[in-house]
């Protein structure tokens, strides 16, 4: 009981007489075996500096018209695949005629 007593009066006795300066310069642990550390300088944690959000404008988006083709007579635009004939003369095979 004696030596927890001492080892703790000259822990903290040691620890008034280390100046603060000091102290500023060390990152070491001291213990002496009683569990009671002396007061050690921690540096707080780094500020990290975030430079200014810069808010651009998109691009404009520009929508032109599609061209509009008209369509020769006799035919439709029916479908998104092409044109097609109005009248289907001639379309099939065995529509075909030939002169013998």
């Amino acid at each position: 009981m004696k030596e927890a007593l001492l080892t703790a009066f000259l822990s903290l006795l040691f620890a008034f007489f280390i100046s603060t300066d000091s102290m500023a310069k060390t990152d070491v642990f001291f213990s002496f075996g009683v569990g009671f550390p002396a007061p050690v300088f921690v540096a707080p944690a780094p500020v990290f500096v975030v430079p200014p959000t810069v808010i651009t404008l998109p691009p404009p988006v520009i929508v032109q018209p599609a061209p509009i083709f008209p369509c020769p007579p006799g035919w439709y635009h029916g479908n998104p695949y092409g044109w097609h004939r109005g009248k289907h003369k001639g379309w099939y095979k065995h529509e075909i005629e030939f002169e013998d």
